[in-house]
């Protein structure tokens, strides 16, 4: 489990970087089409951060609930009270990251 969990957290952070360093190239090419590249790139590592914000925000044991799409919710058989556990593998859009941020003051 623990393994997963360190795998996660190095694929998330990784592909941010990995995609701003290619974003940053593709500004630097000589080639004007590479320009929407780079927006791209940095666009969409901008999102990935956000996505391992909430990520790290995520209780443990919670399959990492806030970057889910859908949560379930159970009762937390050690103390008894209401959580939330993240379900399936589709990951929040732009929308809910937002709602999400809002919604935790960040």
């Amino acid at each position: 489990m623990f393994a997963f969990f360190v795998k996660n957290i190095m694929n998330l952070l990784k592909n941010a970087v990995e995609t701003i360093q290619i974003g940053l190239e593709d500004y630097k090419n000589d080639d004007p089409r590479r320009s929407l590249s780079a927006i791209r790139n940095v666009s969409s590592s901008i999102l990935l951060l956000f996505k391992e914000k909430l990520r790290r925000l995520s209780p443990l044991d919670s399959d990492e609930v806030l970057i889910k799409s859908n949560a379930e919710p159970i009762i937390d058989p050690k103390t008894k009270s209401l959580a939330f556990i993240g379900e399936g593998s589709k990951i929040v859009d732009v929308q809910q990251i937002k709602q999400r941020f809002t919604s935790l003051g960040i």
